[in-house]
């Protein structure tokens, strides 16, 4: 199967160091330390996944690589879904009168984009799908706590959307060599790690340490294992796109690859964590860039636990 395109949506609201340094206690330097974050973004009072993921699609406007109305699969992917049973994909739906198609939408944290990619693809190799959107999105400010001095100066919002067809369809897409992902609740600290529970707190992270430990030694592996597993090497991967959680994180798992940081593509810094949005929001942004050839590893690792990885191919 191939991504055709992405798209994607980023709110106007920003939100520096300086105001987290004010509602937490910290140090702006501190804050970037830990963090590699500068700025976030956040959605307004009147914005939510739903609406978000409508501005994604509406972002490609004149840049569909198929007619929306072709589309046979809807998958919303999402952790802080504004609404759980009128979701994400069923809103798109409506709103680009997108008639009989299936429409869904799956949550594992942050790897809740690949999780998507991979019931996707399991549509296609079943023959029930030609076109499919995957709309990755995360409202994470709704139900973070911005005087949170463990995580709430992590999160920012944005949506993005993921056109896949059976065949190749424009110029340029992404073939998808190979998807994987594995639930890892068993593992550490699992489901206490971090958590959104909306009557209950909210969206937390109490266990930061071994969240920053486990995220590292999975993705590692991860893109090791889907590299290797399909017959390359990491000298002959162009790009790693890691889940944009920590810039500390990110760096460690270039230095575990032995992989140059400057092919290691992050926005972290601008845009803080954006769940399983962050992901296409880096091949969104950088999509202009990539080169046909080009071999990208993509791995994220998510609460519960979860992770998940691709190998793609710019063909």
């Amino acid at each position: 199967m191939f991504i055709n395109r992405i798209f994607h949506y980023l709110p106007e609201n920003r939100l520096d160091n300086a105001y987290f340094a004010q509602k937490t206690g910290m140090s702006e330097a501190d804050i970037f330390k830990k963090s590699g974050i500068k700025t976030r973004l956040r959605a307004g009072v009147l914005e939510n996944t739903n609406n978000m993921s409508l501005k994604a699609v509406a972002a490609g406007n004149g840049q569909y690589p198929f007619e929306l109305q072709t589309i046979d699969l809807i998958i919303g992917a999402t952790y802080t879904a504004f609404d759980n049973i009128a979701t994400i994909a069923h809103e798109v739906q409506r709103k680009f009168n997108i008639a009989g198609a299936r429409a869904l939408m799956v949550s594992s944290a942050c790897s809740s984009y690949v999780n998507a990619m991979e019931i996707i693809q399991g549509y296609y190799a079943t023959g029930k799908t030609d076109h499919s959107l995957v709309l990755a999105v995360e409202n994470n400010s709704r139900f973070s706590c911005d005087s949170n001095p463990q995580a709430g100066h992590l999160w920012g919002d944005a949506a993005t959307a993921t056109f896949i067809s059976r065949e190749k369809v424009g110029k340029k897409s992404l073939r998808v060599i190979d998807v994987i992902s594995e639930g890892m609740g068993q593992m550490g600290v699992g489901p206490n790690g971090v958590f959104l529970r909306p009557v209950d707190g909210g969206l937390q992270m109490p266990e930061g340490r071994d969240v920053f430990v486990k995220a590292i030694e999975i993705m590692t592996r991860y893109i090791n294992d889907i590299v290797e597993r399909n017959g390359f090497q990491m000298s002959d991967v162009q790009y790693v796109v890691p889940h944009q959680a920590n810039a500390r994180i990110i760096n460690q798992i270039s230095k575990n690859l032995a992989f140059p940081v400057s092919n290691v593509l992050m926005n972290i810094e601008k845009y803080g964590n954006t769940g399983c949005a962050s992901t296409p929001l880096v091949l969104s942004e950088n999509w202009d860039c990539f080169q046909f050839g080009d071999l990208i590893a993509l791995a994220v690792f998510g609460g519960g636990y979860s992770a998940g990885a691709m190998l793609l191919r710019v063909v």
